[in-house]
């Protein structure tokens, strides 16, 4: 798809719903305006209209025109639920009300860098330290196994937030799932950053070629592989330096947040994740209330076999998510996502929402 008919102003995810939108002859425009009321701050949106009726998006966020006042072009489609979903701990809250797991976690305070130590000792097992509040990965440090590593990745998360979250971390597939209501269904399978040996080059090698590579073949919302301290701790920790030489078909993890944001990719293998998990990701949505679209971060321990009590954790619900992984994976057939968010803009408009699922 072309990005020359594309108003500059616009952001990337919002391309992609104009781009769907206008294919179906659904009239947009980009218009100037704030999500809320006293704001200074005003950015561009793309307006969505059904007769009448318009939407706005800008960001991952999604405005009901419906509810527009002055200079405030509608309420928040997602509501009370885009606040809860933002808070990592009223996440985990509303959640956990609803019998779906989460990895074992708590919150500490700035001065509580002991206490935070000891409960991650006593998880039993590598941890995360994330902040609060966040999104697209910032602060996020998984797989921590030594206390210093603890210590340092507290330090930083606080530094910064005053407070951080301490919690399980799973060294397994990470499934994304795109909710739009009432269900969750479109999925992909997010990859932290890594590159394969062939017995000859380094991986400071390898990196470089893999770098190049991204950057010809050009894919929307992916990044080249940053070397820093976090990469270079990270091969470390597995017993390589950046001028290892890996033997030929090894897997080397450059880190482990899977963000694109960072060097991560996300895969789409529609039949190769078993449905269980999207009515799982439908049912942590539903939980929140208010939420109509949103994306849902989930661990699971092998995504082909179907989820079962121990075996999956959801990680964070995005009521403001971005749409571009889902049009333009790193491998695999896109996923019309901006087609399911039209379809219940549309039925919402009409006043034909649909209701959740029975049971």
């Amino acid at each position: 798809m072309s990005d020359a008919a594309a108003p500059p102003e616009l952001d990337p995810h919002a391309i992609c719903l104009r781009r769907t939108a206008e294919h179906r002859g659904i009239p947009t425009d980009v218009v100037m305006g704030s999500e809320r009321a006293l704001s200074t701050r005003s950015r561009t949106w793309l307006r969505i209209s059904f007769g009448a009726r318009d939407f706005f998006f800008s960001g991952g966020i999604l405005l009901d025109g419906a509810g527009r006042r002055g200079t405030v072009l509608g309420s928040l489609l997602n509501g009370r639920g885009l606040g809860v979903s933002r808070d990592k701990v009223a996440t985990k809250a509303a959640l956990a009300a609803a019998g779906i797991p989460t990895p074992a976690g708590r919150l500490f305070g700035a001065r509580e860098a002991e206490a935070a130590l000891a409960f991650a000792a006593g998880l039993g097992g590598p941890v995360c330290v994330k902040p609060r509040m966040g999104s697209w990965g910032r602060l996020v440090f998984p797989e921590l196994r030594t206390p210093a590593e603890v210590a340092t990745a507290f330090a930083t998360v606080v530094a910064q937030t005053r407070e951080a979250i301490v919690e399980q971390s799973f060294r397994t597939p990470e499934l994304r799932h795109f909710f739009v209501w009432p269900k969750a269904g479109p999925m992909l399978l997010a990859l932290p950053p890594m590159v394969t040996g062939d017995g000859q080059r380094d991986i400071a090698m390898l990196i470089a070629a893999m770098n190049e590579e991204r950057i010809r073949r050009a894919l929307p919302g992916t990044f080249p592989v940053e070397v820093d301290d976090n990469l270079r701790g990270t091969i470390a920790a597995e017993g390589l330096t950046l001028a290892s030489v890996p033997e030929a078909g090894r897997q080397v993890v450059l880190r482990h947040a899977v963000n694109r944001a960072v060097g991560g990719e996300c895969l789409s293998l529609p039949g190769r994740i078993h449905p269980s998990y999207a009515e799982v990701a439908g049912a942590a949505c539903r939980a929140i209330e208010g939420i109509r679209v949103a994306s849902v971060d989930m661990k699971v321990l092998d995504p082909e076999r179907p989820a079962a009590p121990g075996n999956h954790w959801i990680l964070e619900v995005n009521a403001s998510s971005g749409l571009m992984p889902f049009h333009y994976p790193s491998d695999g057939p896109e996923q019309d996502i901006s087609g399911l968010i039209l379809d219940y803009l549309e039925a919402r408009a009409a006043g034909r929402e649909a209701p959740p699922p029975a049971g």
